[in-house]
C-alpha cells in the first residue's frame, strides 16, 4: 500500500462514518462510546480525536505498518492537541493540504484544547475579484448536541487553524 493509498483508505473510513454521532447525551451514545472505549476512555468526553484514530487504525491493521510509527499509542490522553504534537514530532506537518491529510484547529479561547478532522477536498474558488483556497473537511464532535460526523467547508484563511498533517509523510511503506 502506498502512502497515497493509505491516506485515501483513511478518508474512505471517515466518509463511511458521516451521519454517526452523539445520542442520548452530549459526548455519548453507542457510536461515541465505542470510539472512546477504543482509546481507553470509558466516560463521556470530547471525541474528535477518537473518531480520527478510528479512521486510521483499521487502515494500519490492513498494512504491514508498525503502529508505533504513528507514536500515537504512546499518548496517555488521546486528544487532538496530543495528536497534533505527535504529528509535529514525526515531521508530518505540511502547508499544502491534500485529501487524506489531518486538519487541526485551536479551540477558541483555550490554550491546550484543539480539534481534528480529515481533509476531503482541496479546491480553488474564485469570483470576479478574488480567489481562495477552499477546504472541505470531515469532522466529528463539532457543534451543538447531537454532534455528528459531517462535512464542513472552509475558505482560507481559516480561523483558528493550527495546521495540516500528512499521514506517513516520513515513514517507509
Amino acid at each position: 500500500m502506498t502512502r497515497e493509498q493509505f491516506r485515501q483508505a483513511v478518508l474512505q473510513n471517515a466518509i463511511a462514518d458521516i451521519g454517526k454521532g452523539e445520542e442520548d447525551e452530549n459526548n455519548w451514545g453507542p457510536y461515541v462510546e465505542g470510539l472512546l472505549n477504543r482509546v481507553g476512555i470509558d466516560y463521556p468526553a470530547s471525541w474528535c480525536a477518537a473518531a480520527v484514530w478510528s479512521w486510521i487504525s483499521p487502515t494500519i491493521d490492513r498494512t504491514h505498518i508498525d503502529q508505533r510509527a504513528f507514536n500515537l499509542l504512546e499518548i496517555k490522553t488521546p486528544s487532538a492537541k496530543a495528536m497534533y504534537n505527535a504529528c509535529r514530532e514525526l515531521g508530518w506537518l505540511v502547508t499544502d493540504p491534500q485529501p487524506g491529510d489531518l486538519i487541526f484547529f485551536k479551540r477558541p479561547g483555550e490554550s491546550w484544547y484543539a480539534h481534528v478532522g480529515i481533509v476531503e477536498v482541496v479546491a480553488y474558488a474564485s469570483n470576479h475579484t478574488t480567489s481562495a483556497l477552499v477546504i472541505r473537511a470531515i469532522e466529528g464532535n463539532k457543534g451543538q448536541f447531537p454532534a455528528k460526523v459531517r462535512r464542513y467547508d472552509y475558505n482560507t484563511p481559516i480561523d483558528n487553524l493550527l495546521g495540516y498533517a500528512r499521514l506517513l509523510n516520513e515513514v517507509r511503506v
